[in-house]
């Protein structure tokens, strides 16, 4: 019996392992990239969001000194651990910078990032990372969009459409619990900030109710009993 099911774990294993596999391919072709094209908002409502996003915003100093030193090289940087890479990635350091004095640093990194990586890549297009990457992206408004050059905010916002996109295809992916809360989250944020995008706000409310009803006993606690899951679902929640 413990053979049996030891085979039919493996089986399970190399199962998993092809459909992933089919799905790389499939997300790296071309015909998926011309997918996940959009059309362009009319209208950008402001949603500066730092202020409610303040547990979120990484101010690791290596990672803020990487930006500042290296700007336009950064995204050359192949020695960083995989954590902080992910954290690069993900922009959670973009609302640490000061708007005043380096508004114009944030939005030559990010036209940079879009320059490097606008189509889908394996390390850096996980639904994780561009959860956290729309959440950032739409709560910058001010560093991103505001009085920003008008070529540069048409290209944001063509890639916010098409990462949205990728994240809509594709959040039957993501974990159930905080994970899916935060993924319909970033779809509600993204719903609420362009106009004609307003099914991601259907989606992402509708959704989230069914995952709080699944998430969250009769008497208003997880059931997983973890005070961190309580923590952030709240969080999210307050956040849209």
């Amino acid at each position: 019996m413990s053979n049996l099911n030891t085979f039919n774990l493996y089986l399970l294993s190399l199962k998993k392992s092809f459909q992933d596999r089919l799905r790389e391919k499939k997300f790296k072709s071309s015909n998926y990239n011309v997918s996940l094209g959009g059309i362009q908002p009319h209208r950008i409502y402001e949603s500066s969001n730092i202020f409610l996003i303040q547990d979120l915003i990484n101010h690791d100093p290596i990672i803020l000194n990487s930006v500042r030193k290296f700007t336009t090289n950064l995204w050359k940087i192949t020695n960083l651990e995989e954590d902080k890479t992910k954290k690069l990635h993900n922009f959670c350091w973009l609302p640490a910078l000061n708007i005043k004095t380096e508004k114009e640093l944030g939005c030559l990194i990010v036209d940079q990032w879009i320059n490097n990586f606008s189509n889908y890549t394996e390390k850096y297009w996980t639904l994780d990372v561009v959860t956290m990457r729309l959440i950032y992206w739409i709560s910058s408004y001010e560093i991103i969009f505001k009085n920003s050059d008008l070529i540069f905010r048409s290209k944001v916002i063509n890639n916010i459409v098409k990462q949205t996109k990728h994240l809509f295809k594709n959040i039957s992916l993501v974990n159930s619990g905080v994970d899916k809360i935060k993924s319909l989250a970033a779809l509600i944020l993204v719903g609420n900030s362009f106009e004609q995008y307003e099914e991601y706000t259907q989606y992402g409310l509708k959704n989230l109710e069914d995952e709080l009803g699944s998430f969250i006993n009769k008497d208003g606690f997880v059931k997983s009993k973890n005070p961190e899951d309580l923590f952030w679902t709240l969080y999210f929640l307050v956040l849209v």
